[in-house]
C-alpha cells in the first residue's frame, strides 16, 4: 500500500504546481484553485498499479436503497445541522433548488475517481493489516494531508482547516463502516463523499470557520460511536 500514497503524491506534485503558479479561485466556482484537479489522482494512481498486478480493484456489490437514502443524507443533514447551531443568519440555500441534481451528479462522478482509490483499492487491504479503525485512520490522515495544498490555495485558515481535517477523519472512519456494511462495495462510499460535497455547496454559510468548525463536531459523533463499537467488537 506504500506505493499506492507514493504514486498518489508522485501525481499530484504537478497539481499543486499548476494550482500555485496560475490562480483561477476569483474565477473557478466555489473559489476552487487549480489544484482541485488532484480529485483525479487517487483512480489513475489505483488503476496503474492494478494494470501492473500490484494490487486489485475491488468494486463491490451495489448498496440497497436503504444504505443509499442514508450515505447520501449524511452531508445534507449535519451539514444543515451545523448551520441551525452555528452564527450564520438564513439566507436560503446556497444554490438554487432546481440546480442540485446536476450538482449532486457532478459530485458522484468525481467522487468515484477519489473512492476508485481511497476505497476500492486500498481500503480492503488496509483493513485486513490494521482492522476498520486503523484503516479509516491511515485513510482519514492521508486524505487530509493530501488536501491541505489546495486549501492553503484557496486560502484557508488554520482554524478551518483544523475543523475540516477533524470532520475528514470522521468522515472516512463513517465511509470504512458503510464499506464494511454494504458488502465492502464503494457505492455507499461514493454516495456519502458526493452528498457531503453537495452540503458544501448548498448549505448558507459553509465556507465560514465556525461553519467548519461544528461539521467537524456533528461528524465525529457517528465517527466516535464506529469507533468505540470496534473496539469494544475485539
Amino acid at each position: 500500500m506504500k506505493a499506492f500514497f507514493i504514486l498518489v503524491t508522485a501525481l499530484s506534485i504537478p497539481v499543486w504546481v499548476a494550482g500555485a503558479l496560475v490562480d483561477v479561485t476569483e474565477d473557478a466556482p466555489f473559489g476552487v484553485s487549480l489544484g482541485s484537479l488532484m480529485v483525479f489522482v487517487p483512480g489513475i494512481a489505483a488503476a496503474i498499479l492494478a494494470l501492473r498486478g500490484k494490487g486489485r480493484l475491488r468494486l463491490g456489490p451495489a448498496p440497497g436503497w436503504g444504505w443509499s437514502v442514508a450515505a447520501v443524507a449524511v452531508g445534507p443533514v449535519l451539514g444543515m445541522a451545523a448551520y441551525l447551531v452555528g452564527p450564520a443568519a438564513w439566507t436560503g440555500l446556497a444554490q438554487p433548488l432546481a440546480a442540485l441534481p446536476l450538482l449532486f451528479a457532478v459530485f458522484v462522478v468525481l467522487a468515484v475517481f477519489e473512492e476508485l482509490g481511497w476505497t476500492a483499492y486500498a481500503t480492503g487491504p488496509l483493513q485486513e493489516r490494521w482492522g476498520p479503525t486503523g484503516a479509516g485512520l491511515i485513510l482519514g490522515a492521508f486524505w487530509a494531508a493530501w488536501h491541505l495544498p489546495a486549501l492553503l490555495m484557496m486560502g484557508r485558515g488554520a482554524l478551518w482547516i483544523a475543523g475540516w481535517t477533524l470532520g475528514t477523519l470522521a468522515q472516512r472512519l463513517i465511509m470504512v463502516w458503510l464499506f464494511n456494511r454494504t458488502g465492502r462495495g464503494m457505492g455507499a462510499v461514493v454516495l456519502m463523499h458526493a452528498g457531503v460535497n453537495l452540503s458544501v455547496t448548498m448549505t448558507p454559510g459553509s465556507a465560514s470557520t465556525a461553519h467548519q468548525m461544528i461539521f467537524g463536531l456533528l461528524l465525529a459523533v457517528p465517527a466516535v460511536l464506529i469507533l468505540r463499537y470496534d473496539l469494544r467488537s475485539r
